[in-house]
């Protein structure tokens, strides 16, 4: 049962309670007798007359303002009888949504007559969820360790750390061989740069007379919208230091007190201002970059990004079903990939057929930045298919924000924000097309266009990527100087200098032949010169060739940067967790974006035919055979199988190439199908009808082989490599790979440990014998394992004595467990002697408890022997009769061995633990799991700290 109190969902309290006009602080006040008043009182106020305490603080949430000291009558009836309503709501828990139509009712009617500030709110929340963020100990201890380490390792670390941090700055660095640029600009020039865009009334005046008229509320949040909003990886938080994880936590464990602030916003529509203070990130597009080179990313409080999602979920279905199918930016699948497909027919119809066409593509100054934020209003304002209600909220986001920036320095200055949507924000991109939709429909119907299957086509838009299609050079000019017209009416300005022109002219009537017309063009104030013979024009970030060429150079090319990026990344000094990561989601479906765009010429069966798709597998299996060090035989094909089979089943997914390409292909048609029309989209994708098949049968086969692949061997030596499937697990969870959070205890384990590149630390030749006891090979398996050194031996026995000292503190939340952790040597008459690390009393068994430090190899069978040898070593009776005799384990209870085994590198397996294992877990009370991840933990760092020994 949830009770709410009038402090613990809002934080206001009843309008009959006496207003407190003396400090409020937990801290003792001065005394009468303590001597002449001072200046300031102990709680830290500035002291006002005798027994006041004048605070200068803004009021916090829970403090009613001076206003409410005097309210009309009638008033306080009204406000208990509201939270009457919300108390009995919370008791039975059954009526969320009556609950908060309680608080918010309170929340409207006491602000209008100044009973609470607004700004309460934010900090009410960012309180509650800073108030359980403490780490623990042992973490803190790791993250000193870690630092340690990583100045050791500063190459392999920073590629790691950056990766984690800004894994998009990576792929655009080290993959293309750039080098990552960390710069910040100066504070003034920055803000005076970006307060000219955000802040000119001139672009947006005030948005007041539109938020006048109030009709109704906005439906309240039910909890399954605010779960859909809090889906997805974490990032960077805002201003007030919230991240989403710490969010998540609150939904799960107040779920009731989570619903309720967020609805107090949707209803409430007055918007602390704090809440819209954004963080301005300025990332460089190129090398050097200026300040008009930058892209700019408002980073705002993670609570306000979960409000804007639910916005976002709630506007976005209303406004996809009502906008131009030309623009391709939103709920349209492959919509980048399908303008490429369009721009590429037209150019290749027009070569073919002899046919006069010209192709602009135009870029737009700082579009999400400039855009009038007047315009975005009217537009839904005036749409009936939004509820006004939403409309409102909507446009409350718009008002009164704000934004920060920390430059060189550490030096921070604001400003206001007048004008443009935050990019970064979910609701960023379906604004900007509302503010654009009309401006871009009538600069489109404008143009002629250029006939395709008797349609015409005047142009496509991806968001703020215009590219106008028309029958020549100087038709398609004509439609960009409308554009440009319309565009400024809303705040926009066209980047001439970005802009390309490709134009083919018909060479004579006689002969069906074009050539790339080479003429001068002007668009405003500026002359563009369009693209020559041999030149690419660039669309939507994959290029296009004016005249097409075969479609063997095109794979070749495409699959000689395919093998060079792989190779690349290959050779990076990551970790392997995050070498997968960079493949699976950026390297390979980057590929598949440009190999869906070579199909518009030729026929599709041209591909299979040349066995194109063979070759790409094949570079492809060996990427995998590199990343997890195999040879050519069983393993390696088993391994390959698995590493293809889909995410879902257990496997990794990496993608069959010949599979994916006909699953992209069906796909597309359905776009271009609900795009285009049936007609025009069997144009685009002539060889529809053999990828259905092709799919079908691949999915078939898939289905049917299915638990002849998973049940392959090499499946648990897979998860084994990938610390027993948490990779797998992160990817079903849909978390960030980049985020740390691959592995859940200790952030390094066997990822780190299995880098070559920390073995080459002080060795001063090419040897591989061990540099400490001359074995052949100076492996991470040798030295943890079965280096015969002083210093290896040293550190083995101390992990093992840190592990059991480890389970020993467990046991200290569990007074009724008797631990012996120092146990006399036990013998018999013929000689035999052991001495177990740990016997435990329980109220019914007695456990002699063993634990061992297993050293992770390619075959996990031999963990399974560990375990087993242990288990039989005390399963003697002679050593069950010496305890009764010792008095350790009484008479009439059962005595039984249980062996604990954790990994060197920190990896665990519940599976061969089995033995005894479960039931003592049972008998604790501790879930299996638990005991295991945090003995493994230990080890792993104990692991770490004898390598470092070991490697200096």
């Amino acid at each position: 049962m949830v009770i709410v109190n009038s402090t613990s969902v809002l934080g206001v309290k009843r309008a009959s309670e006496p207003i407190a006009r003396e400090c409020d602080s937990p801290r003792k006040r001065a005394r009468p007798s303590e001597g002449p008043a001072r200046s300031k009182m102990r709680c830290g106020h500035k002291r006002g007359s005798p027994g006041t305490c004048e605070t200068n603080k803004r009021p916090r949430l829970g403090r009613p303002s001076a206003h409410s000291s005097n309210l009309p009558s009638g008033v306080t009836t009204i406000l208990e009888s509201n939270w009457a309503d919300s108390i009995r709501a919370s008791e039975s828990n059954s009526d969320i949504l009556r609950l908060a139509r309680g608080l918010i009712a309170n929340l409207a009617r006491g602000k209008s007559l100044g009973y609470l500030q607004n700004s309460g709110i934010h900090r009410y929340a960012v309180k509650r969820l800073r108030s359980d963020a403490k780490p623990s100990k042992n973490r803190a201890d790791f993250e000193k360790f870690e630092g340690k380490f990583r100045a050791r390792t500063n190459a392999f670390k920073l590629l790691n750390s950056i990766y984690e941090t800004r894994p998009r700055d990576f792929v655009q660095s080290f993959v293309d061989g750039k080098s990552v640029e960390r710069r910040k600009f100066r504070t003034s020039s920055a803000c005076k740069f970006y307060r000219e865009i955000y802040g000119s009334t001139e672009i947006d005046p005030d948005l007041t007379d539109l938020r006048a008229n109030v009709v109704d509320y906005e439906k309240l949040i039910t909890p399954d919208e605010l779960e859909t909003a809090i889906m997805g990886s974490d990032s960077s938080p805002g201003p007030d230091g919230v991240s989403k994880s710490e969010i998540k936590k609150w939904v799960k464990t107040e779920p009731l007190e989570a619903v309720s602030f967020f609805n107090i916003l949707i209803l409430s529509r007055e918007l602390p201002s704090s809440l819209k203070r954004a963080k301005l990130t300025l990332i460089p597009k190129v090398e050097g970059a200026k300040l008009d080179q930058t892209r700019p990313i408002s980073v705002v409080s993670h609570l306000y990004r979960v409000y804007l999602a639910i916005l976002c979920n709630r506007l976005s279905p209303v406004v996809a079903s009502t906008i131009d199918t030309r623009q391709l930016g939103l709920n349209v699948a492959g919509g980048a990939q399908l303008g490429h497909l369009m721009v590429k027919k037209c150019l290749y119809t027009a070569q073919t057929m002899g046919r006069d066409i010209g192709v602009i593509s135009l870029d737009c100054r700082k579009a999400f930045d400039r855009i009038s934020r007047r315009k975005i209003s009217e537009k839904l304002l005036s749409m009936p298919e939004i509820p006004k209600s939403l409309a409102h909220n909507v446009i409350a986001t718009l008002h009164g924000t704000s934004i920060v920036y920390a430059g060189a320095g550490g030096a921070t200055n604001s400003f206001a924000a007048r004008s443009g949507v935050p990019q970064g924000s979910p609701l960023s991109a379906l604004l900007f097309v509302l503010g654009t939709v009309d401006a871009f429909k009538r600069a489109f119907n404008a143009n002629s266009g250029f006939a395709l299957a008797d349609t015409k086509v005047t142009g496509i838009a991806y968001l703020d990527d215009l590219t106008i299609i028309g029958k020549n050079g100087a038709a398609a000019l004509e439609t960009a100087a409308k554009v440009r017209e319309e565009l400024g009416h809303v705040g926009l300005q066209l980047n001439e200098s970005k802009s390309q022109i490709v134009a083919l002219k018909r060479i004579s009537r006689r002969t069906k032949k074009v050539e790339i017309d080479t003429s001068t063009f002007v668009l405003g104030d500026q002359h563009i010169e369009a693209l020559k013979e041999g030149e690419d024009f660039r669309l939507l970030g994959a290029k296009i060739h004016a005249k097409s060429k075969s479609i063997k150079e095109e794979w070749d090319e495409l699959k000689r940067k395919l093998k060079g990026k792989l190779s690349h990344v290959c050779g990076l000094q990551l970790a392997t967790h995050h070498k997968l990561d960079l493949l699976l989601r950026y390297i390979i479906p980057s590929f598949f974006y440009n190999l869906g765009l070579l199909e518009t010429t030729r026929s599709a069966h041209r591909i299979r035919k040349c066995r194109y798709t063979e070759q790409v597998d094949r570079i492809i299996d060996t990427t995998i055979r590199r990343l997890f060090h195999l040879s050519d035989g069983q393993r390696f094909k088993e391994t390959v199988k698995l590493a293809k089979l889909p995410q879902k089943y257990g496997g990794l997914g990496f993608p069959n190439l010949e599979q994916s390409h006909c699953s992209n292909r069906v796909q597309l048609f359905g776009s271009a199908e609900r795009v285009f029309g049936d007609k025009l989209a069997r144009i685009l994708i002539p060889d529809i009808e053999s990828a259905k098949i092709e799919y079908e049968s691949k999915r078939t086969f898939t289905q049917r082989n299915l638990e002849a692949v998973r049940a392959l061997p090499g499946l648990k030596w897979l998860h084994e490599s990938l610390n027993h499937g948490k990779f797998l697990r992160c990817r079903e969870e849909r978390q960030a790979l980049s985020g740390g959070r691959m592995i859940r205890f200790f952030k390094m384990k066997s990822n780190l440990l299995s880098t070559r590149e920390c073995q080459k630390r002080k060795r001063q030749t090419n040897s591989a014998r061990c540099r400490h006891c001359d074995a052949p090979n100076e492996t991470i398996t040798h030295l943890l394992g079965s280096c015969r050194s002083r210093l290896a031996h040293e550190g083995i026995v101390r992990r093992h004595n840190a592990v059991y000292r480890r389970f020993e503190r467990m046991l200290k939340c569990r007074p009724q467990i008797k631990y012996l952790s120092e146990v006399e040597v036990i013998g018999n008459e013929a000689g035999q002697r052991v001495k177990p690390d740990g016997i435990m009393i329980t109220p019914t068994t007695t456990w002699v408890v063993e634990f061992g430090i297993h050293t992770e190899i390619g075959d996990p069978s031999a963990r399974f022997e560990t375990i087993e040898s242990k288990a039989v070593k005390y399963e003697k009776p002679w050593i069950y009769e010496r305890l009764h005799e010792m008095g350790i384990a009484p008479r009439g209870r059962p005595v039984k061995c249980v062996s604990i085994i954790v990994g060197a590198r920190g990896t665990f397996t519940t599976a061969g633990n089995a033995r005894g294992y479960r039931s003592m877990c049972k008998e604790l009370r501790f879930a299996p799991e638990t005991v295991l991840s945090t003995l493994a933990q230990t080890s792993g760092e104990l692991s770490l700290r004898l390598l470092d020994a070991l490697l200096r």
